[in-house]
């Protein structure tokens, strides 16, 4: 979204007036981290569910407990955890995403040693989709397309910090923006105190409002 783009370059240029260094970096592996992390955390999250429900009652509860959404992922995983490579090894899938991950993870920390302190992101490059009534939605394109530069930092184990930016208005809608860093292994505190500069009056200062909708109607009192 240009509207996203615009702000968090907006935001990144508050940082050069403070002192910090830009330096334009290319990103790899962007479309590869997103193969392999649904790979992995359907893998995951399947193999932690039947190891402590059993594996009739985890299978049960797909079935009969599950909302749509849900249920369509942890059938994905299983049809993911049948596959092997179409080469002679016929290696399992899941083993070439775990491979892969280890790949990002030289990658990314290789970036953030040799060529800058943090990779700063949108947050999310799109607006969030709208849910009519709450209802289901399944759109694992738009899914992915969302998560895109949240990925690398999940599947890496990376730390990584979000701060609001600004905000969109969407119809009726006030939506924030958000800005991500990324830092390197034990990198931690200095993400944190990234993220203090713009919370805080004397730094970038973005102010906080309250969105329209805080908390889901189920749960509000």
């Amino acid at each position: 979204d240009s509207r996203i783009k615009s702000i968090c370059e907006e935001s990144v240029n508050k940082l050069k007036q403070l002192g910090a260094d830009i330096v334009d970096i290319e990103i790899p592996h962007l479309n590869r981290a997103g193969r392999a992390h649904s790979a992995i955390i359907l893998h995951e999250c399947r193999g932690a569910m039947t190891k402590l429900m059993g594996e009739q009652k985890w299978d049960n509860a797909v079935m009969e407990d599950l909302g749509y959404e849900v249920r369509m992922k942890i059938l994905v995983s299983e049809t993911i955890d049948k596959l092997t490579t179409d080469d002679e090894r016929k290696q399992p899938l899941v083993d070439t995403a775990f491979a892969c991950r280890e790949e990002i993870f030289k990658c990314f920390a290789s970036l953030l040693e040799e060529k800058c302190d943090v990779i700063a992101t949108p947050t999310m490059p799109t607006l969030p989709p709208f849910h009519a009534n709450g209802g289901p939605k399944l759109d694992v394109t738009e899914d992915s397309c969302s998560m895109r530069f949240m990925l690398p930092a999940n599947i890496t184990g990376l730390p990584a910090v979000t701060v609001n930016v600004g905000w969109i208005e969407d119809g009726s809608h006030h939506l924030p923006v958000g800005l991500q860093f990324m830092g390197n292994c034990s990198h931690e505190r200095r993400l944190l105190q990234l993220a203090h500069l713009f919370e805080s009056p004397e730094g970038v200062g973005v102010s906080w409002k309250r969105p329209d909708v805080y908390v889901s109607p189920p749960f509000a009192s």
